[in-house]
């Protein structure tokens, strides 16, 4: 695996971790919305990024992350 691609994916986990709330937050305006399509999708993805097991695995991931980090040269 190239190390920009290894790098990039461990960024993109932590920017989700903290960003989480706001995240949720902007999903619960759009589920809002008047926009049919785009309040169930909001809806929807709110659903599953909100379940128990996605942020669990989500803050596990982070943790083993924090430990790989020094790999990646950061």
């Amino acid at each position: 695996m190239c190390e920009t691609r290894w790098t990039e994916r461990h960024d993109s986990v932590l920017q989700l971790d903290s960003k989480f709330e706001k995240i949720v937050e902007v999903l619960n305006i759009i589920s809002n919305w008047k926009d049919r399509e785009a309040s169930s999708k909001a809806e929807c993805l709110k659903t599953a990024i909100t379940s128990t097991q996605l942020i669990v695995s989500l803050k596990c991931l982070c943790d083993i992350l924090a430990l790989t980090v020094n790999l990646t040269g950061k």
